[in-house]
């Protein structure tokens, strides 16, 4: 999830967070007349957390969840279910179009197209609105990992995620990197995986000049309490991936500063012996097939790692796998930061999609690694595997 400052603020609602924070944007709400049928709730609430020890300090932590591909000539639970093609309206894709039609935008190849109306479909008519001219993110499904809920706050082979929260974005207008820029256009999914607990989290807001909580928008730096900015602008760079940078238009209560590689996207991690491509340079097709990854941050410290798949990609999971009775998984390699970060003890190697054709479950995960099993990243003062420290740049020496 990121944001170019100048663009129009995204309206953000919340419809799966703990309701302890205050806000008004949670949904379902006769405020903002929305109601969820029976079916669509349904599916939210299939969004079950994984934790998965692998052994060798790896550990696979995320969502299973019901697919949302929807087809008009059969049962959308049904695994026969493919006549229709990504790329319709059940996906939430895009087609050609005239210059002058609503939502218009020009691809790197030169193509003009237009968001389709994604229509009804299998969980996914609570997001309606996403054709709209200002983002809409509804943060939709959280979960709690064995971290959060076990009374020593340990998770499951020292995996270091409290919980994992997944959200909506609508988009609506063209942003991001790219050489003619606006490479994020298609609508997403924000997994979040958040290596601070809630109650931490939920105190991360930010409030207007004459002290009115901000809800529903992002943070507006530079009309916000110094105190507030300096929160969001405290980036640990230390505890990131070398060369990722912040995007200041991306400060968002309840969640911290964005940041992430604007220069190239995550490869395609190779199977079956195939040949190792290159990082893709950002473009609208790159990111259909190569979720853009973040990292979270707030008052100088990780907050949580994310990945950002596209609606229609995922959906074409489930339509390949449909079609060729089979499973499928794509996973992208997660980069290491400069120094191991205090607040974990693991950090992820990988991002991953997987459609099983046999259970008809998707799933969305990071794989976890032990820091012991990561070469090239620093250990700090304070780590177990440190002896000897500096105390002027917190890092640990070579014994």
């Amino acid at each position: 999830m990121w944001y170019k400052t100048g663009q129009t603020n995204p309206h953000v609602f919340d419809t799966g967070y703990p309701h302890d924070a205050g806000q008004e944007q949670f949904l379902p709400s006769p405020k903002w007349g929305i109601e969820y049928p029976a079916s669509q709730k349904a599916w939210r609430d299939s969004f079950q957390v994984i934790e998965e020890n692998l052994g060798n300090g790896r550990t696979n932590v995320g969502f299973e969840f019901d697919p949302f591909y929807k087809c008009d000539k059969c049962d959308p639970t049904q695994v026969t279910c493919f006549e229709c093609t990504p790329g319709d309206e059940t996906t939430g894709a895009f087609s050609k179009c005239s210059k002058g039609d609503v939502g218009a935008a020009k691809t790197v190849q030169g193509d003009i197209i237009c968001p389709e109306d994604l229509g009804p479909s299998h969980g996914m008519h609570m997001f309606n609105n996403w054709q709209s001219k200002f983002q809409t993110i509804q943060r939709f499904a959280y979960g709690n990992t064995s971290r959060q809920t076990s009374a020593n706050h340990q998770g499951v082979n020292n995996q270091p995620v409290y919980y994992i929260e997944v959200d909506y974005n609508s988009e609506g207008i063209a942003r991001g990197p790219g050489p003619n820029g606006g490479s994020f256009l298609q609508p997403h999914f924000d997994f979040h995986f958040y290596v601070k607990p809630w109650m931490d989290v939920r105190s991360q807001t930010c409030s207007s000049l004459n002290g009115a909580n901000i809800w529903g928008r992002t943070c507006p730096l530079l009309n916000i309490p110094p105190i507030e900015t300096a929160n969001f602008l405290a980036i640990p760079f230390q505890f990131m991936p070398n060369d990722w940078k912040p995007d200041l238009g991306s400060s968002i209560p309840l969640m911290g500063m964005h940041s992430f590689d604007e220069a190239k996207l995550p490869p395609l991690i190779p199977t079956n012996g195939s040949a190792q491509e290159a990082a893709p340079s950002y473009s609208v097709d790159s990111v259909f097939t190569h979720p853009p990854q973040l990292v979270g941050t707030y008052r100088g410290q990780v907050q949580f790692v994310e990945a950002s798949p596209v609606v229609p990609f995922v959906n074409k999971m489930v339509v390949d796998g449909r079609k060729q009775s089979k499973d499928m998984k794509y996973s992208y390699p997660f980069p290491k930061p400069v120094l191991r970060v205090p607040v974990m003890a693991a950090w992820p190697e990988s991002f991953n999609l997987e459609y099983s054709y046999s259970t008809n479950k998707l799933k969305a995960y990071m794989q976890f690694t032990t820091f012991a099993k990561l070469p090239g990243v620093v250990a700090v003062c304070g780590d177990p595997s440190c002896d000897h420290c500096t105390n002027i740049s917190n890092i640990c020496l070579p014994n």
